[in-house]
Protein backbone atom coordinates (compact mmCIF):
# COMPACT_ATOMS: atom_id res chain seq x y z
CA UNK A 1 0.00 0.00 0.00
CA UNK A 2 1.34 3.59 -0.70
CA UNK A 3 1.70 6.39 1.73
CA UNK A 4 -0.78 8.39 -0.11
CA UNK A 5 -3.27 5.95 -0.08
CA UNK A 6 -2.77 5.08 3.72
CA UNK A 7 -3.01 8.62 4.59
CA UNK A 8 -6.16 8.70 2.75
CA UNK A 9 -7.71 5.84 4.50
CA UNK A 10 -6.60 7.39 7.86
CA UNK A 11 -8.69 10.48 6.99
CA UNK A 12 -12.21 8.28 6.69
CA UNK A 13 -11.62 6.21 9.74
CA UNK A 14 -14.18 6.91 12.30
CA UNK A 15 -12.87 7.83 15.85
CA UNK A 16 -13.21 4.06 17.37
CA UNK A 17 -10.98 2.60 14.42
CA UNK A 18 -8.64 5.55 14.57
CA UNK A 19 -8.31 4.57 18.23
CA UNK A 20 -6.83 1.08 17.64
CA UNK A 21 -4.44 2.37 15.06
CA UNK A 22 -3.34 4.48 17.64
CA UNK A 23 -3.10 1.51 19.57
CA UNK A 24 -1.56 -0.34 17.45
CA UNK A 25 1.42 2.55 16.47
CA UNK A 26 1.94 2.59 20.21
CA UNK A 27 2.22 -1.17 20.56
CA UNK A 28 5.16 -1.00 17.53
CA UNK A 29 6.34 1.45 19.12
CA UNK A 30 7.29 0.10 22.78
CA UNK A 31 7.94 -3.51 20.93
CA UNK A 32 11.02 -1.44 19.05
CA UNK A 33 11.96 0.21 22.44
CA UNK A 34 12.19 -3.05 24.10
CA UNK A 35 13.93 -4.86 21.97
CA UNK A 36 16.70 -2.07 21.64
CA UNK A 37 16.76 -1.86 26.11
CA UNK A 38 16.72 -5.78 25.87
CA UNK A 39 19.55 -5.72 23.15
CA UNK A 40 21.65 -3.30 25.61
CA UNK A 41 23.17 -5.26 28.89
CA UNK A 42 22.12 -4.09 32.42
CA UNK A 43 25.33 -2.32 32.98
CA UNK A 44 25.65 -0.27 30.34
CA UNK A 45 22.15 1.15 30.78
CA UNK A 46 22.35 1.11 34.59
CA UNK A 47 24.71 3.68 36.79
CA UNK A 48 26.80 1.86 39.39
CA UNK A 49 24.88 3.99 42.55
CA UNK A 50 21.67 2.46 40.41
CA UNK A 51 22.81 -0.93 40.77
CA UNK A 52 23.66 -0.42 44.38
CA UNK A 53 20.60 1.00 45.25
CA UNK A 54 18.73 -1.65 43.79
CA UNK A 55 20.48 -4.07 45.63
CA UNK A 56 20.07 -2.52 48.93
CA UNK A 57 16.37 -2.43 48.03
CA UNK A 58 16.32 -6.08 47.19
CA UNK A 59 18.21 -7.00 50.39
CA UNK A 60 16.18 -5.33 52.68
CA UNK A 61 12.94 -6.77 50.76
CA UNK A 62 14.58 -10.54 52.42
CA UNK A 63 15.23 -9.31 55.87
CA UNK A 64 12.43 -10.52 58.06
CA UNK A 65 10.78 -12.11 55.58
CA UNK A 66 10.04 -15.82 56.54
CA UNK A 67 11.42 -17.71 53.96
CA UNK A 68 11.62 -21.68 53.88
CA UNK A 69 15.52 -22.02 54.02
CA UNK A 70 18.30 -25.23 54.29
CA UNK A 71 18.15 -27.51 57.34
CA UNK A 72 20.91 -27.62 59.63
CA UNK A 73 21.48 -30.96 58.73
CA UNK A 74 22.58 -29.80 54.82
CA UNK A 75 25.32 -28.18 56.38
CA UNK A 76 26.36 -31.25 58.32
CA UNK A 77 29.48 -33.01 56.39
CA UNK A 78 28.18 -36.05 56.60
CA UNK A 79 25.26 -35.74 55.21
CA UNK A 80 25.90 -34.26 52.14
CA UNK A 81 27.78 -37.33 50.95
CA UNK A 82 24.46 -39.54 52.01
Amino acid sequence: MRLEELKHKLDHLDDARLQRVAALVTLLELEEKTAVVASVPLWQRVSLADMARRLRERAVSYQGAKRAGLPDAAFDRAEIYD
